[in-house]
């Protein structure tokens, strides 16, 4: 585990991010299927006082595909207001 110039947390083996990300109390934001029996997850997890979003694909049946070292970005929690267009009622 290290952190780059950008201040990021960089998970170099695939066993650090199983302890690191996956071992914690992580918050799902997204599961997305990619392939047959893949998806493309995103969480966040606490690590050392600060949350970190990463992204990674996981297979349905074997688990964690694991490519090369990591990237994760520290990330806060807002309140954001999303405005959508919807019909109009006429009544």
């Amino acid at each position: 585990m290290k952190y780059n110039e950008k201040g990021n947390l960089v998970l170099e083996t695939e066993r650090e991010f199983k302890d690191i990300a996956l071992d914690s109390d992580y918050i799902l934001i997204s599961d997305h299927p990619t392939k047959h029996d893949m998806s493309l997850r995103t969480i966040v997890f606490l690590y050392e006082g600060k949350h970190w979003m990463v992204s990674y694909e996981r297979s349905y049946n074997y688990g964690l595909q694991w490519y090369d070292e990591t990237e994760c970005t520290e990330v806060e929690q807002r309140e954001v207001v999303v405005k959508k267009w919807m019909p109009k009622y006429v009544l």
